[in-house]
């Protein structure tokens, strides 16, 4: 339309200067001043056209750069997404292994447990034979007696046999008394004989069933070492786990704050789109004004074209002219068609945009759901660990409670002379529901295990036995504070937690 004025415009300038050549009448004067206003809004539409154009470039920049936006958010989300299946799989991983030697620990504990429970019953069968190694012995020592006591006596018949011997002639009936009595007395020492070795053999038995039996204690000792050993070792590799779930969990509160970053840009994206659209509108409107005012034009100039053809004969001079101004017109036509067709190829790229803006929200909306389902999952782990926590404040305080009661019950029993049997059950009960209590807040902090303090044991002491180094008595001390206030104050038969 552009072109088709500016044609138009030239032709109207080139019959004005034809009829000013044969002299201007009012009409050519008329006709020239209206070419004059029409090539002032010839410059006014050409210098508007310019103007669309720059905003249309500038459009275009703005489309380029939130496409550029657009990439980079999706290579960030296509990363994030990576890290987040990755650290899924890795916290699957570790979930796993934790599974698998919390199933090992508890194999362990049970062999341990069979070791404990045939440990006791191996001690029972020892103390067994040693009571009745200690009634054979007093046995033995009852048949050693009364060999010497026959033997004294065999010592006096033969004496006798000896006197008698002498008067053997004169006495014949009293010698073979005395011969049968002396036969009777070595029957009765040979019986005592062979009783005094089956007693020595059965001893012997007795014995060797003793060294088995403190070879089997041997054999279990050695079992629960390496069984405390694999726990630790386990217990290791639980920590491990638990710093890698923490690490996974950081890494997962790094994405959270990326996806936010990522979320504002977009959000800034939409802004910008919001705003390009705005510049569309208002231009796609400034273009529809250019083509009213050009339809306007278009009339004015066919007003013009009739006026022109009474005078067409006198510029046939000036149809050379008028056929380059047409061509010129033609060329400015061609021209906005192009810049209407390049405003409706940024229209359907601003839709293309529009719908990757909405599958990248689709694709956030995703990322939020599988966040949501890792913020429920971590809630589950912290209500795991709140019931830990609780478990393990139950038990740190039952075993306060019940150490009180057996240091009140020992300092009790200790000032009477004797005990009775239910004194002696109630301080056992105490002692075994102490145990159970400490074993518990041991499982649930992951400690090597506990122990009972002995006579003249003190924590440098506990330490020394079982760190080598007497100066780590501060990790014992700090495993039990729910139990001790002042570590010089510790009796015999409390049982302590020994931290790794």
């Amino acid at each position: 339309m552009n072109h088709s004025r500016l044609s138009l415009r030239i032709t109207l300038l080139a019959a004005a200067l034809l009829l000013s050549a044969c002299g201007p009448s009012q009409r050519e004067r008329d006709l020239a001043a209206e070419n004059e206003e029409l090539q002032a809004q010839t410059r006014s539409l050409a210098a508007q056209v310019e103007e669309v154009r720059a905003e249309l470039q500038s459009a275009q920049d703005g489309r380029g750069l939130l496409t550029e936006q657009l990439a980079t958010v999706e290579a960030e989300r296509d990363r994030l997404q990576e890290a987040l299946d990755g650290a899924e799989a890795r916290l699957a991983e570790s979930r796993s292994l934790l599974s698998a030697e919390e199933e090992r620990i508890s194999g362990l504990q049970a062999q341990l447990e069979e070791a404990l429970t045939a440990k006791e019953q191996t001690s029972a069968e020892l103390e067994e034979a040693r009571s009745r190694s200690a009634q054979l012995g007093a046995q033995i020592d009852g048949l050693t007696g009364r060999i010497e006591v026959l033997e004294s006596s065999l010592a006096e018949a033969n004496a006798r046999a000896e006197t008698l011997a002498g008067e053997r002639d004169g006495a014949t009936a009293q010698n073979t008394e005395l011969l049968v009595q002396n036969e009777s007395l070595e029957a009765r020492l040979t019986m005592v004989e062979g009783a005094l070795d089956s007693r020595l053999a059965h001893i012997s038995e007795l014995e060797a069933v003793v060294a088995a039996g403190e070879e089997r204690i041997a054999e279990m000792e050695s079992a629960r070492a390496q069984a405390q050993g694999t726990i630790a070792e386990l217990e290791s590799a639980l920590t491990a786990g638990q710093e890698r779930i923490a690490q996974l969990e950081g890494a997962l509160a790094t994405g959270e704050e990326r996806i936010a970053e990522l979320e504002s840009a977009l959000a800034a994206g939409q802004e910008r789109i919001a705003q390009l659209e705005s510049v569309v509108a208002v231009r796609g409107e400034r273009i529809t004004e250019l083509e009213g005012a050009l339809d306007a034009g278009r009339g004015r100039v066919e007003e013009l074209e009739n006026a022109l053809a009474a005078s067409e004969e006198r510029s046939a001079e000036l149809e050379p002219a008028l056929e380059g101004a047409r061509a010129r017109n033609e060329d400015l036509q061609n021209q906005l068609t192009a810049a209407r067709s390049e405003r409706d190829r940024l229209a359907e790229e601003l839709e293309a945009s529009r719908a990757q803006v909405g599958q990248a929200l689709a694709q956030r909306d995703a990322l939020q759901q599988r966040l949501d389902e890792l913020g429920d999952r971590t809630a589950t782990l912290d209500e795991q660990l709140g019931a830990t926590r609780s478990d393990l404040e139950s038990a740190q305080g039952r075993a306060n409670e019940l150490t009180g009661r057996l240091s009140t019950l020992l300092e009790r029993q200790a000032g009477l002379e004797q005990t009775t049997q239910a004194q002696r059950d109630e301080l056992a009960a105490v002692r075994e529901a102490l145990e159970e209590a400490q074993n518990e807040v041991a499982l649930l902090t992951g400690a090597r295990g506990i122990y009972t303090v002995q006579p003249g044991d003190s924590l440098s002491s506990i330490a020394a036995f079982f760190y080598r180094a007497g100066y780590r008595w501060p990790d014992i001390l700090e495993a039990n504070r729910h139990l001790i206030q002042d570590p010089d104050l510790i009796f015999a038969g409390m049982v302590l937690i020994v931290p790794n």
